[in-house]
Parts: structure tokens; C-alpha cells; sequence
């Protein structure tokens, strides 16, 4: 991510949007079927951290997941990076 860089998140949907002058052009990431994206946190490396339904934290790199780890039983509903720790809130 950059700082003319931004996502979009949702139901089955991870979209990677640039900014270059008056335009932005979108890549959309490939989402699991059966799994939402609730919630996310881009920080400054370049990566976007983001919560899923399943209660896996996927880290993607632009529109691909670079790593996807199951750490709820329940679905991700909040992330704060806080310092140098990523916060994460569940319904578990």
C-alpha cells in the first residue's frame, strides 16, 4: 500500500484500488467463497491485515493473500494495530 492506495472490503469482496491523478483503477483479490471480509487494517509495509467470517486473519500483498491463519472460532469483527501488535476483536 502506498499512500495512493486504498482497499475496499465486503461481502466476498477484496479490491486493491490506485489513484493516479484523476483516475483509480481497481484488482480485485480472489475471497474464499464461503468466507466474508469483516473488517481490515492496512498498514505501512504494504500489507493489508484483514478479519474474516471463518475468524481467519488473512494478510494480503495488492490483490493476493500472502498468508491466511484460522486464530477464532468465531468471525473477525475489529482489528487496531496498536503500537507494534495487530488487535483483533471476535464474536468467540
Amino acid at each position: 500500500m502506498s499512500e495512493n492506495s486504498f482497499v475496499t472490503i465486503g461481502v466476498k469482496h477484496f479490491k486493491n484500488w490506485t489513484i493516479s491523478g484523476k483516475s483509480m483503477k481497481g484488482t480485485s483479490g480472489a475471497v474464499k467463497k464461503y468466507c466474508n471480509i469483516l473488517c481490515s487494517c492496512v498498514v505501512r509495509d504494504g500489507k493489508a491485515y484483514v478479519g474474516a467470517s471463518d475468524g481467519s486473519l488473512q494478510v494480503w500483498q495488492g490483490s493476493s493473500i500472502t498468508k491466511s491463519v484460522k486464530v477464532h472460532s468465531g468471525a473477525i469483527h475489529a482489528l487496531c494495530l496498536h503500537e507494534d501488535k495487530l488487535l483483533t476483536g471476535s464474536s468467540d
